[in-house]
């Protein structure tokens, strides 16, 4: 990781490696990420969603690696549990398209929305018998329209 850290500490990322995962989530000002990769506490990341979340500005993105390990970290399935329940837009990848990928080990990508739109997407998600309504970064759009987008869960 180190040339690879190093190069995108050049252009300015801010590259959190190594470090106790919760120590640093937990410390973290709020809103004061747009981009998150979370891939190292597998046995306990999936307690502290809520932290992840509020560490991402609103219209952030958010990925979580190794979420269809579940037999082997039950707790990872948490995490794609909150987000449902919350009604995130989100895609759980589970195949690759490379060998290179390992994508069947599990990428749930996340997007949180704008503030107005979270707070549309709880109401919605409460009329919505099947719960499967979920609001993308451009919910406005969509709210002006009426034409919330549907996500299949994966």
């Amino acid at each position: 990781m180190g040339d690879v850290a190093a190069n995108l500490r050049k252009v300015g990322v801010n590259v959190v490696a190594p470090v106790e995962e919760y120590l640093f989530v937990s410390g973290c000002p709020s809103e004061s990420y747009d981009f998150l990769i979370s891939d190292a506490d597998h046995l306990n990341s999936g307690t502290w969603i809520d932290e992840h979340l509020r560490i991402v500005r609103p219209g952030g993105f958010l990925f979580f690696h190794d979420t269809n390990q579940i037999d082997e970290f039950p707790n990872m399935a948490l995490i794609g549990k909150r987000v449902k329940e919350l009604g995130l837009c989100h895609y759980h990848f589970k195949k690759s398209s490379r060998p290179d990928e390992q994508c069947e080990r599990g990428w749930l990508f996340v997007m949180k929305p704008e503030r107005e739109a979270l707070v549309e997407a709880r109401s919605r998600r409460a009329r919505e018998p099947n719960g499967r309504c979920l609001v993308c970064v451009g919910a406005r759009q969509h709210r002006r329209r009426g034409d919330f987008p549907r996500f299949p869960s994966r």
